[in-house]
C-alpha cells in the first residue's frame, strides 16, 4: 500500500590501504595452467585503473585497445551510461602500468595482440562482468573488506566515489573554489547533471568537515550555526537561484534529503 522508493547503496570510502591490499591480493590470484597465467595482472590493472580514474565498471570493461592513446595519456570512453563519448586523461604512471601489462599480454601469447579489447579473458573476449564481481568478492573476503558470509559490503563502483571524494579533498586543501570546478568533475565522470556528483559529499565525513571550514571562513556561514536542511550544501556546491543560467534550474532542492546525513557525520553545530 506504501510506496517504494529505493535507497541509493551508501558508499564504501577506500584508503589507500584497502586499495593495495586489493591489488596485492589480485597479483596473487591463483593460476593452474599456463594460459590463465596472465589473469593475475589483467585484475591487477583492471582494479587499478577503477581505482585512479573514476571509471564505471562497463567503461572499463568496454575500453578497446583503440580507445588507448599513450602518446596523448588519454582514454576516450564511448557509449557511456547516457549514451555520450567523453576523454578521460591518464597520470603518466597510469600509462605505464598499462603499457607493461600490454607488453606482458604480447609476450604470454601473440595471437592476444590482435585482441581488440584492453582487458580480455583468456579466450580473447571482453571480461564477463560476473566473473569480474566474484573474483573481486573472493579477494574482498581475503583481505577482510567482507566477511566470509556477507552477502553486501564494499562495491567495486565504490571506487568511483573515492576518486570523486579525494578530488574534492584535494581541492579544498588547494584552496580552490570546489563550486566553480564541480561542474569539470561532472564532466570528467560523465554525469548529465551536477547534482549527481554532488550526492557523493556526503558519504565523506573529511570532505564535509573542509566543506564547512570553508564555508565558516567565507562567512557564509557562522560557526554558532547548526545544519539546517536546505542550506548547508546548497549554499556550499551551488550558486543561488538569481545566479543561476537561464534556463537551468538550482539544485538546491534536491540536496536536502542528504542534510540529514551530513548531520549525523558532524553533530548539531558545524563548527
Amino acid at each position: 500500500m506504501l510506496p517504494f522508493r529505493p535507497k541509493r547503496a551508501r558508499p564504501y570510502l577506500y584508503s589507500k590501504e584497502d586499495i593495495q591490499r586489493l591489488l596485492s591480493a589480485a597479483l596473487e590470484i591463483p593460476c593452474r595452467y599456463s594460459r590463465c597465467k596472465l589473469r593475475p595482472w589483467t585484475y591487477y590493472c583492471l582494479f587499478g585503473l577503477l581505482s585512479v580514474s573514476g571509471l564505471r565498471l562497463g567503461e572499463a570493461r568496454n575500453l578497446k585497445l583503440a580507445d588507448v592513446d599513450f602518446d596523448t595519456a588519454v582514454l576516450t570512453i564511448r557509449g557511456t551510461k547516457f549514451g555520450k563519448s567523453r576523454l578521460v586523461p591518464m597520470h603518466a604512471s597510469t600509462c605505464a602500468v598499462l603499457q607493461d601489462y600490454l607488453k606482458r599480454r604480447r609476450q604470454h601469447c601473440a595471437a592476444q595482440a590482435a585482441f581488440p579489447y584492453l582487458f580480455t579473458s583468456q579466450l580473447g573476449n571482453r571480461l564477463d562482468v560476473g566473473d569480474i564481481h566474484r573474483t573481486f568478492y573472493v579477494l574482498s573476503r581475503q583481505i577482510g573488506l567482507r566477511g566470509a558470509t556477507d552477502s553486501h559490503g564494499p562495491r567495486l563502483h565504490d571506487m568511483r566515489h573515492v576518486f570523486a571524494t579525494n578530488t574534492l579533498v584535494s581541492w579544498y586543501e588547494a584552496e580552490q573554489d570546489p563550486e566553480r570546478l564541480l561542474p569539470i568533475l561532472s564532466t570528467y565522470l560523465g554525469h548529465v547533471h551536477v547534482a549527481d556528483t554532488q550526492w557523493y559529499l556526503s558519504g565523506s565525513p573529511e570532505l564535509m568537515k573542509e566543506a564547512c571550514a570553508a564555508l565558516s571562513a567565507a562567512g557564509r556561514i557562522g560557526h554558532d550555526q547548526t545544519c539546517q536542511p536546505g542550506t548547508t550544501l546548497g549554499a556550499l556546491f551551488h550558486p543561488t537561484p538569481d545566479a543561476t543560467a537561464a534556463g537551468k534550474p538550482p539544485y538546491d532542492h534536491l540536496l536536502s534529503r542528504y542534510i540529514s546525513a551530513v548531520a549525523e557525520v558532524l553533530g548539531t553545530n558545524i563548527a
